[in-house]
C-alpha cells in the first residue's frame, strides 16, 4: 500500500475511534443523568393493610407487582396490621399513605378517595315460602347476620333501627361460623341478612345447593332508596337474575338491595399527580389486579359515581376511575 493511502486509513480509524469514545462518554453521561431523575422522581407510599394473608395485603402486593412491571415511578410498601381497623388507625396517626375501607367505617379525615374496589351486598334471605315484604315486617323478627366481622352487626342494627330497643343484642346476632341457612331458621331466627362480597357471592355454590332443596326465600329491601337518603354511606344495589344460581334460577328476577363500597384510599397530602397517577394504573390494570378472570354471572350494581367522602363524612375527595371490583376473593 502507498504511504499516503496508508496514512489516510490511520486518520480514519483514529477518527472513528475518537468519535466512538465521545458517543460512549455521552451515553454514559445521558444514562446517569436518566437514573438519577428517575431515583429523585420515584415516590415510595406506605400501603396499611390488615392481616398478612388477608383480602387487603393481596390486593396491595398485586398492585405492587403492577408497578413495577409498568416501570411506574411509584412504589409501594406493604406494612400489615392484625385487623382492618389497625390499619385505618396507622393511616389515621399519617404513618400510611393508602389504606383500605369500608364505607360505614370510621373515615379518617384526611383520607381521599382513589379508587373503588368492591362492592358488599346484603342479601335478605328468609324461610321458604315465607317472604318478607317490608322492612317493618323484618324487624319483627329475630335476625342472624352472616358476615365476616361484627362490624355487620352493627350496621344492621343502625341501618333496620334496632340499636335503640332493649332486646337489640338478642334480635340481631352473628351467625357463629359454618353456620347453614337450614340451621339458623330451625334454631329460631326469622331472617337472615348475609353480607357478602359481590365479587364472592356470584362464585359461591351453597346458595345453588341451597335452593336445589328449596330452602329458603331471597328477598328485596322494599325501602333501599329510603335507605340509601337517609345513610349517604350505602348504596342501592340490584341483584341480578341468575345471580346466585343458575339452576334453579335465583333470584327469578331482579332484586333492589343495598350495599356498601370498599375503597382505596390515600392521604389528602399526596399530590394530584401521584394520587392520578395511581388511579390510572389501577384502572388500566384491572385485569391484573382482579384475583380472577370476570365470572359469568355478576351483580348488577346501579350506576354510580365515584363516592364523596365529603357527602358520607364531611371529608374532602378527588373524583377518580372506577377500578375493578374483584379484589377480595380467595387467594388464587
Amino acid at each position: 500500500m502507498p504511504p499516503r493511502r496508508r496514512l489516510r486509513v490511520v486518520k480514519s480509524n483514529r477518527s472513528q475511534i475518537v468519535l466512538f469514545s465521545i458517543l460512549t462518554l455521552i451515553l454514559t453521561a445521558a444514562t446517569v443523568w436518566g437514573g438519577r431523575t428517575w431515583v429523585r422522581n420515584a415516590e415510595t407510599l406506605v400501603f396499611a393493610v390488615g392481616e398478612a394473608n388477608g383480602p387487603e395485603a393481596r390486593f396491595a402486593a398485586r398492585l405492587a407487582a403492577v408497578l413495577k412491571n409498568n416501570s411506574s415511578r411509584l412504589r409501594l410498601k406493604i406494612v400489615p396490621n392484625g385487623d382492618n381497623a389497625k390499619a385505618i388507625a396507622q393511616f389515621d396517626r399519617k404513618e400510611a399513605n393508602l389504606a383500605i375501607l369500608r364505607t360505614d367505617a370510621k373515615i379518617p379525615s384526611r383520607a381521599r378517595a382513589v379508587a373503588i374496589l368492591e362492592h358488599d351486598v346484603l342479601l335478605l334471605i328468609s324461610p321458604a315460602g315465607k317472604k318478607i315484604k317490608t322492612v317493618a315486617e323484618l324487624k319483627k323478627k329475630k335476625i342472624a347476620v352472616v358476615a365476616d366481622s361484627e362490624s355487620s352487626v352493627t350496621l344492621i342494627r343502625n341501618v333496620f333501627e334496632l340499636s335503640d330497643t332493649p332486646d337489640a343484642a338478642a334480635r340481631v346476632q352473628m351467625a357463629p361460623p359454618g353456620s347453614t341457612f337450614d340451621k339458623l331458621f330451625a334454631s329460631g331466627f326469622g331472617a337472615v341478612v348475609a353480607v357478602a362480597h359481590a365479587s364472592r357471592a356470584v362464585k359461591d355454590r351453597s346458595y345453588e345447593q341451597h335452593a336445589k332443596r328449596g330452602g329458603f326465600t331471597l328477598n328485596a329491601i322494599d325501602a333501599a332508596k329510603a335507605i340509601t337518603r337517609k345513610y349517604p354511606a350505602l348504596s342501592e344495589e340490584t341483584v341480578a337474575t341468575g345471580m346466585l344460581s343458575a339452576s334453579p334460577t335465583l333470584p327469578e328476577e331482579d332484586i333492589d338491595t343495598i350495599g356498601l363500597e370498599w375503597l382505596l384510599v390515600a392521604q389528602s397530602k399526596l399530590s394530584t399527580t401521584t394520587v392520578s397517577d395511581l388511579a390510572r394504573i389501577i384502572y388500566e390494570n384491572k385485569a391484573e389486579l382482579a384475583t380472577e378472570a370476570s365470572p359469568p354471572r355478576s351483580s348488577r350494581p346501579r350506576p354510580t359515581r365515584m363516592p364523596s367522602l365529603s357527602r358520607i363524612r364531611g371529608l374532602p375527595n378527588t373524583s377518580m376511575m372506577r377500578p375493578s371490583r374483584s379484589w377480595n376473593a380467595t387467594a388464587t
